[in-house]
């Protein structure tokens, strides 16, 4: 007997893909409800980090590779 609340690997929600936001505000960002200071390297969904960037209180941080 199948349980109807199990949920299928397919079913299942993917993770939001994240992108590194360096803060070059000198005051700092607030985000999700913290204060960051200056030079802070932040995980924040893309389009946190567009509104960051469009605020400029970030820029994306640059892949090592």
């Amino acid at each position: 007997m199948k349980n109807d609340k199990t949920v299928s690997v397919a079913e299942q929600p993917k993770p939001t893909p994240t992108v590194k936001v360096v803060i070059t505000k000198e005051n700092g960002h607030n985000h999700g409800g913290t204060k960051h200071p200056k030079d802070t390297v932040l995980d924040v969904s893309e389009a946190d980090a567009k509104f960051i960037v469009a605020a400029k209180a970030g820029e994306l941080q640059k892949e090592d590779k």
